[in-house]
């Protein structure tokens, strides 16, 4: 469902400030929660604030949710093909 609200993250991976990989997958749940690839995924709620990270055993790169009720995240990486229930 759209809301109209914009959501921005900005993501500084080293000291120096600026993103160290160029890969970014990322994808929304049913609740508006965003899931972030970035070497694990990250979890961010609707406002914008971290809720936690899932480990995947290797580097991810691109996200999508599916399954039968739209809860299985599918994770691809470089060799990869990962699903990881979210309920």
């Amino acid at each position: 469902k759209a809301t109209g609200k914009a959501l921005s993250i900005w993501w500084n991976s080293s000291s120096s400030g600026l993103l160290e990989q160029g890969e970014f997958g990322s994808a929304v749940d049913k609740e508006g929660n965003l899931y972030v690839a970035d070497g694990e995924i990250y979890v961010f709620d609707k406002d914008g604030k971290k809720k936690g990270m899932i480990r995947v055993p290797e580097r991810p790169s691109t996200l999508q949710f599916g399954g039968k009720d739209g809860n299985t995240l599918f994770v691809t990486g470089r060799s990869k093909f990962f699903g990881v229930r979210i309920k």
